[in-house]
């Protein structure tokens, strides 16, 4: 991305790709807290598709995976 504005479309894309290439809709999506990521844009299209935000807490690696938790 060249600005994070680009981030809600990048997130769009990247789901359409994934309902797209496995013929199912993701029921969740797990961001970090990031402003960029978190907005009223993202929060309305995820609410009208039924897909479920987790939002991790700050600081805390061992909510972002098993890559995390080897770091």
């Amino acid at each position: 991305m060249r600005t994070k504005d680009e981030a809600f479309e990048r997130i769009k894309r990247y789901m359409t790709l994934i309902k797209n290439k496995f013929d199912r809709q993701p029921k969740y999506l797990r961001l970090d807290n990031g402003k960029e990521l978190i907005n009223e844009k993202l929060k309305s299209w995820t609410a009208e598709l039924g897909i479920e935000l987790e939002l991790m807490a700050p600081y805390s690696p061992a909510q972002n995976g098993i890559a995390e938790r080897f770091n």
